[in-house]
């Protein structure tokens, strides 16, 4: 349930009554158009898969690169990292490529929907494939930020009787959606 006005799709997301003042706030999602709001849903659920196989990639590359330089040395006796990188160069490459990795892992978790992404520019392309990505994950979302609307009595929870204080509201044409 939303309602389109001014071309822009609106969904309350969440009220705050004041009882002490007998008010509502309602507080609306504003995307650019109907569009926005219906790619948002239907990549929900894939975004947030990705991101989690991500988080978990991520902190499975560092486990393993403690593992295996605890086996040399344990990692809380290093008191000098340059020295210690330095004797174990693998260790220095691996943990220079994780880095890389995981600068690059975090950026697109923050990005997914917010900005466009170029698939074919990602320098762990593969890798983040694998843990899910794809063309419709790296589309930009449409949205447009938040919108509050102060309604008269405190209002029930019911979304039907939200949106018709909301409409009460707005000057022009509404949409139901």
């Amino acid at each position: 349930m939303a309602i389109i006005f001014e071309n822009k799709y609106h969904k309350i997301i969440k009220t705050v009554n004041n009882f002490v003042h007998n008010t509502t706030e309602i507080e609306m999602n504003v995307y650019s158009s109907e569009e926005a709001r219906e790619l948002e849903k239907r990549i929900e659920t894939k975004r947030e898969m990705f991101k989690g196989n991500v988080h978990n990639l991520l902190e499975q590359n560092m486990l393993n690169l403690i593992e295996k330089t605890n086996k040399i040395k344990p990692i809380n006796e290093i008191e000098d990292s340059e020295d210690f990188f330095k004797k174990h160069p693998e260790i220095k490459e691996e943990y220079e490529t994780l880095q890389a990795i995981q600068d690059e892992g975090l950026d697109l978790t923050d990005s997914i929907t917010k900005v466009s992404i170029n698939i074919d520019k990602l320098q762990f392309k593969d890798l983040w494939i694998e843990q899910g990505l794809d063309a419709e994950l790296c589309k930009r979302i449409d949205y447009l930020g938040t919108s509050m609307v102060g309604v008269d009595r405190v209002r029930e929870t019911d979304l039907t009787k939200l949106y018709d204080a909301v409409k009460e509201k707005f000057v022009g044409e509404i949409k139901d959606c």
